[in-house]
């Protein structure tokens, strides 16, 4: 009987495993930032969102970036505002590097957080005026290198996981 069941959830997960890992990715990506968030550009959402999106379509995997980047403003402190708009296009642009930079994570990731912090920086610049800029360089840099240090540590999860399919 245990063997049955496990046949069948096994055929599902085979099935459905595109929709499986958006939903897992997503309460990862979503519940990371909202655990990172005392720790300022500190977070896990862009990488996994860059990492997961060669897994879906073009435009799926943009999707998935900017839906997961607006439903964790939910969850963390500030939630929505005016600053949602660019933070999901960045999120969504991020989706989109992920989709095309399949093959060079390291320069994927690095392409996709300057998009990121171009859109997101230069939106708060129209807000605040340019004196903001010089203020956000110090956060960039931190989000680079935490980006590429959550994408070596992603990298070496996913291989695990398709070393055990």
């Amino acid at each position: 009987m245990n063997l049955f069941v496990v046949s069948h959830v096994q055929e599902f997960l085979d099935a459905h495993v595109s929709w499986c890992l958006f939903a897992v990715g997503f309460g990862f990506a979503v519940m990371g930032r909202a655990l990172f968030q005392g720790v300022p550009s500190v977070d896990p959402l862009l990488p996994i969102i860059f990492l997961l999106a060669p897994r879906f379509g073009l435009w799926q995997a943009g999707m998935f970036g900017g839906t997961a980047y607006f439903v964790s403003n939910s969850v963390v402190w500030g939630g929505h505002g005016w600053w949602d708009l660019p933070m999901v296009a960045g999120a969504f642009l991020v989706g989109v590097c992920g989709w095309f930079f399949r093959g060079h994570k390291f320069l994927g990731i690095f392409v996709a957080t300057c998009l990121y912090e171009v859109v997101v920086n230069l939106s708060y610049a129209l807000v605040f005026g340019l004196q903001s800029l010089p203020v956000a360089i110090p956060f960039a840099l931190t989000h680079f290198g935490s980006n590429l240090v959550f994408v070596g540590v992603g990298l070496k999860v996913l291989e695990k996981m398709e070393a055990r399919r």
